[in-house]
């Protein structure tokens, strides 16, 4: 089961805290506050969850980062009560400022905690997007698995969660961890926790700061239903 043994081996993970606050050192590292292809992405999964909830009561973003999406989320949901969690601290200073609602609380906690401490937490909706291959890389298949049931286990009956997630990137560190065949994984073994109520691939272009020129990414977004 998940719980203290992770603790050693999350310290030495390549994409911890310090792997995360080193990227957010210089803000919007990954343009998500400034791209036309992270902007449209963000109104395509808010289009299709307000489709399927109109008024959730509770949502948890995990991965919210400066709080690009988080402020669309309170746009789209204004009765809703918000949780945002991400790993690094610099990230979530920049959100805090960003995002400045009664309603939204910022938690700077790795997910693998979070999931294992709060029990008694339930939400309408989860937004969890370009995350999990993170989390798949530090975890061996089985605690993937147990990792997922215990992020069902927070989803309020009816509720849903939504992901995005990149497929074969082209190029990155995170482009071994992107392969069809494991985001593939991931899908199938979420599809045994919950009903998939929508599946869509999209594939646009991206101006990438750090690189200087256009890149072409595939990406699908997942609607899952408890």
């Amino acid at each position: 089961m998940l719980g203290g043994k992770y603790t050693k081996m999350m310290k030495n993970n390549r994409w911890s805290e310090e792997y995360f606050d080193k990227e957010f050192e210089e803000s919007d590292p990954w343009s998500y506050l400034s791209s036309d292809y992270e902007l449209n992405k963000y109104k395509r999964q808010l289009s299709i969850m307000a489709d399927r909830i109109p008024n959730p009561l509770r949502i948890l973003e995990i991965g919210c980062a400066e709080g690009a999406h988080t402020q669309m989320i309170t746009q789209e949901f204004p009765n809703a009560k918000i949780m945002g969690i991400d790993i690094s601290n610099k990230a979530l200073q920049r959100a805090r400022e960003k995002v400045k609602k009664d309603s939204v609380t910022f938690l700077n906690a790795d997910i693998i905690d979070y999931l294992s401490r709060f029990d008694n937490e339930y939400f309408d909706i989860i937004i969890w997007s370009e995350s999990i291959y993170y989390i798949g890389d530090r975890l061996s298949f089985n605690d993937t698995y147990i990792l997922l049931q215990k992020l069902v286990n927070k989803i309020s009956r009816g509720g849903i969660l939504c992901m995005a997630n990149i497929v074969d990137q082209p190029e990155g560190p995170e482009a071994p961890l992107t392969e069809r065949p494991i985001i593939e994984c991931y899908f199938s073994l979420l599809s045994r926790l919950m009903d998939n109520i929508h599946k869509s691939s999209h594939f646009e272009e991206k101006f990438e700061r750090k690189l200087g020129r256009n890149m072409h990414y595939n990406y699908q977004i997942w609607i899952f239903r408890k």
